[in-house]
């Protein structure tokens, strides 16, 4: 809705009061995020997973994700990957990257001048396992060796000024650490209070394959692209829900049709055709799941369906799948992400 309200004639008072707004949306957002991530990884529900990527292509997304953090605060950020490391590797690229954003992103948020700087080293190479070094290191305020050892524990900062100063959970760390552990590593910290702080673990992944995985962190480009002549059925219960969806496919210029349900989109989808199809997953009288495996091996319709879900889980994606589906987004719906992600299911030139 922020960014709906974004798009219509602001003056400049409404716009600095939308611009916190969203500020402060995003950062309860990342409040939740956390606790929600903690939980699962303490209950064991975080499975990791074992797929090719680029390093290089994973390392850019880390610094575009931060760029403008550190502009901001007129801070040099900059990257180095050692050129031994094999150019695509094996593991959990997405969990990986959240490591790295997160300490990337407090370093930016504890330096007020200087620079912040992520390296990527090979540390050995034998039977084509990279072990590789990861550190991030900035010129910021530096911690104090009282606290060093507990940075690292549950809903713990420094002190409290910290959490006054700078915001955050105090989770961001803690989460890291056992993601980090979970892939065999340990994060380690060395730092001088006033000086500046150095974060840093190894660990070890097997060469990968060149899966041909397409670099998309410039999402703005999607801005420039119009969906017009394209028919999309969203599915979705919430009336809520069914007016941001509506509201954001319109103005990408999709002709856009509603089905309260699954039942409700069967019966349509036996009358009409469509060149996209938008699932929510839970639904009264028929849910998501069950309306994607009748209209795929009942009714052998090959239209591309995209769950919607606010639930990402591996086990609800492989549901997903299984049921036919070719992707989800998630909720809440972030503009972008979802126009990337229907130009991509159908196979729509992004920059057009």
């Amino acid at each position: 809705m922020i960014n709906m309200l974004n798009d219509t004639p602001l003056n400049e008072p409404q716009k600095k009061l939308l611009q916190n707004l969203n500020i402060s949306s995003e950062s309860m957002f990342g409040v939740i995020h956390d606790i929600l991530d903690f939980s699962k990884i303490e209950s064991g529900q975080v499975t990791l997973e074992n797929t090719d990527f680029g390093i290089e292509e994973m390392i850019r997304r880390v610094y575009y994700s931060q760029e403008f953090k550190a502009e901001e605060k007129n801070i040099k950020l900059q990257y180095t990957i050692d050129s031994r490391i094999a150019p695509y590797l094996t593991g959990d690229s997405a969990r990986l990257q959240q490591v790295l954003v997160n300490l990337v992103n407090n370093a930016i948020k504890f330096t007020t001048e200087g620079s912040v700087e992520l390296s990527c080293s090979l540390v050995s190479e034998r039977d084509n396992i990279n072990h590789v070094k990861f550190c991030v290191s900035d010129t910021g305020i530096g911690i104090s060796d009282s606290s060093i050892l507990k940075i690292f524990d549950s809903f713990k900062q420094e002190d409290e000024s910290i959490t006054r100063n700078y915001g955050g959970t105090g989770l961001g760390l803690a989460i890291s650490k056992q993601l980090i552990n979970l892939m065999g590593g340990d994060i380690k910290v060395e730092s001088k209070k006033g000086v500046g702080s150095k974060f840093y673990f190894t660990i070890a992944l097997p060469t990968g394959k060149n899966k041909n995985i397409e670099m998309n962190s410039e999402t703005s480009k999607t801005t420039q692209v119009t969906l017009q002549g394209i028919k999309i059925l969203v599915v979705e219960d919430n009336k809520f829900n069914q007016l941001i969806a509506r509201s954001l496919l319109e103005k990408w210029l999709a002709t856009v049709h509603i089905a309260e349900n699954g039942q409700k989109a069967v019966e349509i989808l036996g009358t009409e055709t469509f060149d996209l199809i938008l699932m929510d997953l839970q639904m009264p009288v028929m849910d998501g799941l069950t309306a994607a495996g009748i209209i795929r091996t009942q009714m052998n319709i090959n239209t591309p369906i995209l769950a919607l879900t606010a639930n990402v889980l591996k086990g609800v994606i492989e549901k997903c799948l299984e049921a036919g589906m070719n992707g989800y987004i998630s909720k809440p719906f972030i503009p972008d992400a979802i126009l990337a992600k229907i130009l991509e299911v159908l196979k729509l030139d992004p920059v057009s």
